[in-house]
């Protein structure tokens, strides 16, 4: 048997609505995207939304916006996870800032606590901004703490959603926390467009910049006349008027016809995530009631999502002391895994000097001890019993 760790889900409607954008000739950025970005927007419930090529790009920009919009410098602090996907981090470093690392609790994400002893240790450049990421589909508990305690101190958040979209904490929609939040809708993600993603936020001035900065830096004013003045010289077609250093990261017409339609089944998409992890508590309950391995938990009025299912080794396998060698056990069996993401960023070539990786223990335990295994909306109940007998039985070794 294969049970794979992802796959894009799709049926006719996806091939109709690609069909139907195709026929308008169109295939940049057009009709479809503004008409996915309202959708969007009325899904999270925010005043804006704007498509990019990637949740990547959107993490990029959105920090760059943020970077002009509060005057933030070169050399400022941003904190973030410690444990995390690489481009969750990478956007700080680019924008010319310095990353904070903070520990993540047992469900990978960044607390309250852990962000205050990050704070309180800092003696370095004024903390200006935070990464608060909500991993795997599973949401950062202390969503609204750390959204409190960065409203007294003055901190701006970008609110990196990319997987966990339709996730809730105290009821409340992930992307919702943020002065500015992402999204991604990458191939395996819980809902896709193949490649895309998405920035929300409720100011319009960021909303402006985030628009600049998607089309090359270009001037975004819908109100201007045709010919407008430039920083010298005569009048100047708006369309080629450019007033800061932008990127190409536009998302297509076609990606957005794919996102419409996606959108529109999300909630029954995560639905059955979440039936399949209920299927894996049940496969997996000796174990968990042993305490050799545990499942991220879901405490009332938070909602996780399973972008994948997270399984922590609480106690090893016999003769199997790496998660390396489960990994491989398990692959050899046809059961596709994933570590945490890129794991303690620490010990990534790209983060190295911005910290030892010991001083974040949970995101050390979770580098060494978790895989994923699929939860996405292909995978059978027969599957996950599957996985479940195998990982079972690898303690009966």
């Amino acid at each position: 048997m294969k049970v794979s760790i992802g796959a894009p889900i799709y049926d006719k409607r996806e091939i109709q609505a690609v069909l139907r954008a195709l026929r308008e000739k169109r295939l940049s950025q057009g009709k479809y995207v503004k008409a996915f970005e309202r959708a969007w927007v009325r899904y999270i419930g925010c005043r804006f939304s704007i498509g990019v090529n990637s949740g990547s790009s959107a993490n990029l920009v959105a920090i760059q916006a943020m970077k002009e919009r509060y005057g933030w410098k070169v050399g400022d602090t941003v904190i973030a996870p410690a444990l995390t996907f690489a481009t969750a981090v990478m956007p700080v470093l680019q924008a010319g800032l310095r990353p904070l690392f903070a520990d993540v609790d047992y469900r990978g994400n960044m607390t309250a606590k852990s962000v205050l002893a990050a704070f309180r240790k800092h003696r370095g450049p004024k903390v200006r901004g935070l990464v608060l990421v909500h991993s795997l589909g599973v949401p950062c508990l202390d969503a609204p703490k750390i959204q409190k305690f960065c409203r007294e101190k003055g901190i701006r958040i970008l609110e990196d959603c990319c997987e966990s979209h339709g996730a809730k904490v105290q009821g409340k929609m992930v992307g919702s926390f943020g002065d500015v939040s992402t999204t991604s809708f990458y191939v395996a993600h819980n809902m896709t467009t193949g490649e895309g993603g998405m920035i929300t936020t409720d100011d319009p001035k960021l909303d402006e910049i985030c628009r600049s900065l998607r089309e090359f830096g270009r001037r975004i004013d819908p109100k201007s006349p045709r010919y407008v003045r430039l920083a010298s010289g005569p009048s100047y077609d708006i369309r080629y008027a450019f007033d800061r250093l932008g990127y190409n990261v536009r998302m297509t017409d076609i990606a957005a016809s794919l996102g419409l339609v996606q959108l529109s089944k999300l909630e029954k998409m995560n639905a059955k995530r979440r039936q399949i992890a209920g299927w894996y508590k049940k496969g997996f309950l000796n174990l968990i009631s042993q305490r050799l391995i545990s499942l991220p938990d879901e405490p009332a009025g938070t909602k996780n999502t399973y972008y994948t299912l997270l399984i922590t080794f609480l106690k090893m396998p016999p003769r199997l002391p790496s998660i390396e060698k489960i990994a491989l056990r398990l692959e050899k069996a046809g059961i596709e895994t994933r570590p945490f993401m890129a794991g303690n960023l620490l010990r990534q070539r790209a983060f190295s000097r911005w910290g030892k990786p010991q001083l974040y223990p949970m995101a050390e335990f979770l580098h060494r001890r978790s895989l994923s295994v699929g939860c996405h909306p292909l995978v059978t109940e027969a599957g996950v019993s599957y996985v479940c007998e195998n990982i079972n039985r690898l303690y009966a070794i």
